[in-house]
């Protein structure tokens, strides 16, 4: 549903950016998402803001056996995801340590389903993360996502090196972040997290860097239809 962001209770710190830039915005429950951009043209990489996308976080001695009780198939190693039926992502950054991406649909239960087992729970040996409000999120979609991410980054993202699934916490643009290979239908891309602190930082970052091959900001629109 179309929707003007000032509508919404939530919406992204980079909300003015996305106006100044022509975006066409959608609601998701009390969220403003950009959709699209009038006359979004882009032959190279696209960088997309996901900051409002539904996430968590859980760590502690106890996170693997109770988020396990929750979600099949963890990844059983660190610096590892998998993706659940609905599309939801499972992310482990260390042995002790979890974050959980809703799918881009908006509407996935297993987000709000952890949240509210944490919530619940008496006595626990794992505690919450509010990944939502800690960290912005973007995804990096397009053949040369990885070629433009090499100015900003030092992992070599390269799919041959860095498989989907695949996670590096690492540099980006001199900011600590989070960096998830992903497949976005066809096309393959990555998750991108930084402290919220930095997030007009690096999204000015990540578009400067993208200019080269032809790149630029994409609405929610273009890589939830990209198979």
């Amino acid at each position: 549903m179309s929707s003007q962001p000032e509508s919404l209770l939530r919406r992204s710190q980079l909300t003015q950016w996305h106006i100044a830039h022509d975006a066409v915005f959608e609601s998701h429950a009390d969220r403003s998402v950009v959709a699209a951009y009038a006359n979004e043209t882009v032959d190279g990489p696209g960088l997309c803001d996901l900051s409002l996308l539904p996430r968590t976080g859980l760590k502690g001695r106890g996170a693997p056996d109770f988020l396990a009780s929750l979600v099949s198939d963890l990844p059983q190693e660190p610096n590892n995801a998998r993706v659940t039926k609905d599309g939801t992502i499972v992310a482990r950054l260390s042995n002790e340590e979890f974050l959980i991406l809703g799918s881009l649909s908006f509407d996935s239960q297993v987000v709000a389903d952890i949240e509210a087992a944490i919530n619940s729970a008496g006595e626990k040996a794992a505690y919450p993360l509010p990944r939502a409000d800690s960290h912005c999120l973007f995804a990096l979609v397009g053949a040369a996502a990885a070629d433009a991410m090499a100015k900003l980054c030092a992992v070599d993202l390269r799919a041959r090196k860095f498989p989907p699934g695949a996670i590096a916490q690492t540099s980006i643009a001199r900011v600590s972040g989070v960096v998830i290979s992903h497949e976005f239908g066809s096309r393959s891309g990555f998750f991108i997290l930084c402290d919220t602190a930095s997030t007009e930082y690096l999204w000015r970052s990540i578009i400067d860097a993208i200019d080269e091959y032809g790149g630029g900001a994409i609405g929610l629109q273009s890589i939830s239809t990209t198979d």
